[in-house]
């Protein structure tokens, strides 16, 4: 990582970048904070304000990031220790990097030479050994203001859980879907809710959980009368992930995987 940059006003509790030259060089990379997540105790429930984004309990740009007793509530612990969310977005952006520079998901973005002001489509192809064949469609397409999202391919796969939308919702999910939608959950190899929004973020949180989950972490959704709607731990037990558990295994035994750019 060349650049860790924390923000005091940001809509995302985190992100990944990576920077290139003109010629499409990859040439730095970076990651940015929101100042919230980096308090040991956090004055608010950031998981659950997260997840909450998608019923519309919830705003972005809420200072106080309040949430809504009617929603769901995220726990997530570490050895039976709640703790600040810090860690795990850290964890998670840091996979994002190494995404970016060893390709695991190898992915190709179309769109038009001139899009113009108007929403243009944009195309995506996961190629041959990509990680996101393995819960994705290989190819589908959206427009770029996410107008038309879910695409097709994909809302026929995961009918409930592609409507998620978190920081980008234009029409918030009925209440009454709630249950649906982590039920679906359950069914798939999708280790948090927010790995089924698009394949980087599957690669990411997948890394992310099989990792913490070796230093006692527990993450849990719970509906507003206190019922498990979603265990992450005995989710990945399950043996719908031993294809995405074995996929990471030997990405990590790669003997080229890189951690830091090659310099020029």
């Amino acid at each position: 990582m060349n650049r860790l940059q924390i923000h005091a006003d940001l809509p995302v509790l985190g992100y990944a970048t990576e920077i290139r030259d003109d010629g499409g060089r990859q040439i730095a990379t970076m990651i940015g904070i929101n100042e919230a997540a980096l308090a040991e105790k956090p004055p608010y429930d950031l998981w659950s304000w997260k997840e909450q984004l998608n019923f519309g309990l919830s705003s972005p740009s809420d200072p106080e990031r309040r949430i809504s007793p009617r929603g769901p509530h995220v726990e997530e612990s570490i050895s039976g220790v709640e703790h600040s969310p810090l860690l795990h977005v850290v964890v998670h952006e840091l996979n994002h990097l190494i995404d970016f520079m060893n390709s695991a998901n190898k992915i190709r973005f179309t769109w038009p030479e001139a899009p113009g002001e108007e929403p243009y489509r944009v195309s995506i192809k996961h190629d041959a050994g990509s990680f996101g064949l393995l819960s994705w469609p290989a190819e589908y397409s959206f427009l770029s203001d996410n107008s038309d999202w879910p695409p097709s391919e994909i809302s026929r796969r995961y009918p409930w859980l592609s409507r998620l939308c978190y920081y980008q919702c234009q029409q918030p999910i009925p209440l009454s879907w709630m249950e649906d939608i982590y039920a679906e959950l359950g069914t798939t190899d999708f280790v948090t809710p927010y790995a089924s929004t698009n394949s980087m973020d599957d690669f990411a949180e997948m890394m992310t959980v099989m990792t913490l989950l070796e230093q006692g972490m527990q993450f849990r959704i719970r509906g507003p009368e206190g019922k498990i709607f979603f265990d992450a731990r005995e989710s990945l037990r399950r043996p719908h992930f031993e294809r995405k558990k074995e996929w990471i295994r030997e990405f990590l035994r790669r003997p080229d995987l890189k951690y830091r750019l090659d310099r020029p």
